[in-house]
């Protein structure tokens, strides 16, 4: 594992960068940790889809019918959203891109966590966003 210090916001952090495989690396920031993968022909690092995580569930219409779940997409470090790649209603399946967040120079890859249907996109191309804003709600069948 490698400690680097960075300048974030005006104070300094330290970030645990460790490979896990090649061009696969575990970065921890604080109490955060993301897996990375390092595209090396490529001005961008893929953020791997977080593992399913509901944060808000909805009621079945009917007891026959599979349970309907919201899922949250927020931000897993600070940013400018660069590009938003789906709009409401649009089917997504699990690894699809959702948006591109850039942050410290470096274009990150947010990708769908799992199948569903979009359902609201919180966020456009320009907008800045903290660490844990909410960016993209997303509807999926349980």
């Amino acid at each position: 594992m490698t400690r680097y210090v960075f300048e974030l916001d005006g104070r300094k952090v330290a970030v645990d960068v460790e490979q896990e495989a090649p061009n696969r690396f575990r970065v921890t920031l604080g109490e955060r940790t993301v897996h990375v993968r390092y595209l090396p022909d490529a001005d961008l690092v893929e953020l791997e889809p977080p593992s399913p995580a509901p944060h808000a569930s909805a009621v079945p219409s009917s007891p026959s019918k599979a349970k309907v779940v919201v899922y949250e997409v927020r931000a897993p470090i600070p940013g400018t959203i660069i590009s938003v790649e789906v709009q409401p209603g649009q089917e997504v399946a699990y690894g699809d891109p959702l948006l591109v967040l850039e942050a410290m120079k470096m274009k990150n890859l947010i990708r769908a966590p799992r199948s569903g249907r979009i359902a609201e996109v919180l966020v456009q191309p320009g907008q800045s966003v903290k660490h844990n804003d909410l960016l993209i709600r997303f509807e999926a069948s349980s």
